[in-house]
């Protein structure tokens, strides 16, 4: 099944950020800023340490099922417009778990980002350029413990919790325990190429 874009190559986040489609190239900065966000394991077993080939074999993925499979996995770079520095990134499956739906499997910001609004402008810009026709709703999984991010989605609107995920997993030596937030998109996002 083709897929249709249902996100830009590029767009401009802010005066500041441009959203730029990740390249293979790009997956020695994107282990760095997913490892710099490691400290995050004690509340989110996800972020354990990534050797680059990790983001190459995903990175290179993207590119080879894009247009093979019948949802479509995407990753997106938050690139400094002064430095051209990764300072983020996104990463979504296109009709994932139904059709429809844009499931979010990453959002990561570098931590010296965090608490200023950065991770706000950019998933509101990605919100506004998301391609309505053929996503109407997202969604992602958040864990308990990680309580700057399950406050971070909330404020943000994905305050629908589609699944909780812990009665086979969840002990007091895990912190596997997570929701799975939804996030209907409103009508106002219609984007008119």
């Amino acid at each position: 099944m083709t897929n249709k874009q249902i996100l830009p190559a590029t767009w401009q986040c802010s005066d500041e950020w441009t959203v730029v489609r990740a390249k293979i190239d790009d997956a020695d900065e994107i282990t760095a800023l997913y490892n710099a966000c490691h400290y995050l394991y004690d509340v989110d077993e996800n972020f354990i340490r990534r050797e680059i080939e990790y983001y190459q074999e995903i990175l290179g993925k993207i590119y080879h099922t894009e247009h093979e499979m019948q949802y479509a996995s995407y990753c997106y770079c938050l690139k400094n417009n002064e430095t051209s520095r990764i300072m983020g990134y996104f990463q979504c499956i296109a009709h994932y778990p139904d059709n429809g739906t844009l499931w979010i499997s990453a959002m990561i910001l570098h931590p010296e980002y965090h608490g200023k609004n950065i991770g706000k402008t950019f998933i509101t810009s990605i919100e506004e350029k998301l391609s309505i026709d053929t996503v109407n709703k997202m969604s992602l999984r958040v864990s308990l413990k990680n309580y700057p991010a399950l406050r971070f989605w909330l404020a943000n609107g994905f305050t629908t919790i589609l699944h909780f995920n812990a009665e086979q997993y969840y002990s007091s030596e895990s912190n596997a325990a997570c929701f799975v937030l939804g996030k209907q998109l409103p009508s106002k996002f219609i984007h008119i190429p």
